[in-house]
C-alpha cells in the first residue's frame, strides 16, 4: 500500500555535511479522499530521513526500523507504555531509479565508479526513512523539574521494557534522545533513536565492545574501550550523566545561565576523556 505524507515543517536539520545527515519532518498522512478531512484534524507523525551505518563501530548490524518494529509489535498491548517510545507506522531503505533500474540509495552504490582505496575510507551507510508517531517535543521544553522526574521515570520504564521483553539495549541515552508528549493530563516521557540499538545477546558475545553514543553522555566503560562487557547498567550511568548535565546547565532557556557555567570542569566531558 502506498501512503502519501504532507510536511507540515522541519523538526531538525543535519549540522554537518556527512554522518547520519539526519533530517525531521512534523507530516501527517494524505486522505485519499482530499476533501473528506481538514488537514489540521490529521493526526501527526514524525518523517525520519537519514542516512545509517549498516554496521556499528562495534561491527553489530544497525537496523533502526527492525529494532523498532520489534519494539510496536512486542508492547503494542501494553497500553501503560503508550506514547513512551516511538511507534512505527512504516521503514524502509529509500529507493532511486536509475539506468540499473531500481536500487537502494546506499553509499556503495554512489561510490561504485570510484576506486576502492576511496570506498574502503567511506563508512557503508544505507538512505534510510521512517515514519513514526507520536510527534514527541525537545526535553529543553519541559516547565519544572516536576515536569522532568515524570519524563525520567517514564524513559526508565520504557527502557526497562525493551530490555525485558524485546531484549535489546539502546544504548545512546542523552539529552536529545528523550523527549515527551503533553496533554491535558500532563507530560510523558518518551525514549527515541535506536540507530545505535543492539541485542542483549549480541553485545554480550562481542570481545571488544566498540565505543558507542553520545558524549558527554556516555558510560566510562565507554570511554575507556574497556573490554567489560556493556549492560543496562552503561545506559544508566548515561541517565545519571544527563541529569548532572541537565541540573548544571538547567531544563530550558529561562533556567540557564551559561556564562555562569562555561568554566564549569564539566564542560570538559564533550572531550571524550574517561580521565576527566
Amino acid at each position: 500500500m502506498t501512503r502519501v505524507y504532507v510536511c507540515e515543517s522541519i523538526r531538525c536539520n543535519p549540522h554537518s555535511t556527512f554522518g547520519r545527515h539526519t533530517r525531521c519532518f512534523v507530516a501527517h498522512e494524505k486522505p485519499a479522499d482530499s476533501t473528506s478531512a481538514n488537514n489540521g484534524d490529521m493526526p501527526k507523525v514524525l518523517i525520519k530521513d537519514a542516512w545509517a551505518q549498516t554496521l556499528g563501530p562495534d561491527g553489530h548490524v544497525c537496523d533502526e526500523v527492525a529494532y523498532l518494529r520489534e519494539i510496536r509489535d512486542t508492547l503494542a498491548d501494553d497500553h501503560t507504555l503508550d506514547n513512551m517510545y516511538p511507534r512505527l507506522q512504516a521503514g524502509c531503505v529509500v529507493q532511486i531509479k536509475c539506468s540499473d533500474g531500481v536500487v537502494d540509495d546506499t553509499t556503495q552504490y554512489i561510490l561504485m565508479h570510484i576506486d576502492t582505496n576511496t570506498q574502503a575510507k567511506v563508512p557503508a551507510r544505507v538512505h534510510k526513512r521512517l515514519v513514526i508517531s507520536p510527534v514527541g517535543e525537545p526535553i529543553h521544553d519541559l516547565k519544572s523539574i516536576d515536569e522532568l522526574i515524570v519524563v525520567v521515570g517514564d524513559v526508565m520504564a520504557a527502557h526497562s521494557a525493551i530490555v525485558k521483553r524485546c531484549g535489546l539495549l539502546h544504548r545512546d541515552l542523552s539529552v536529545n534522545n528523550i523527549m515527551f508528549c503533553r496533554d491535558d493530563d500532563g507530560v510523558k516521557g518518551m525514549l527515541i533513536d535506536f540507530d545505535n540499538a543492539c541485542r542483549a545477546t549480541d553485545v554480550q558475545n562481542m570481545e571488544q565492545p566498540g565505543c558507542v553514543g553520545t558524549l558527554p553522555f556516555m558510560s566510562i566503560g565507554n570511554l575507556e574501550h574497556s573490554k567489560v562487557k556493556r549492560t543496562v547498567l552503561d545506559d544508566w550511568e548515561s541517565l545519571i550523566y544527563i541529569l548532572c548535565w541537565i541540573g548544571t546547565f538547567g531544563i530550558n532557556q529561562t533556567d540557564q545561565d551559561c556564562g555562569a557555567v562555561r568554566d564549569l570542569m564539566i564542560q570538559i566531558w564533550q572531550t571524550g576523556s574517561a580521565a576527566d
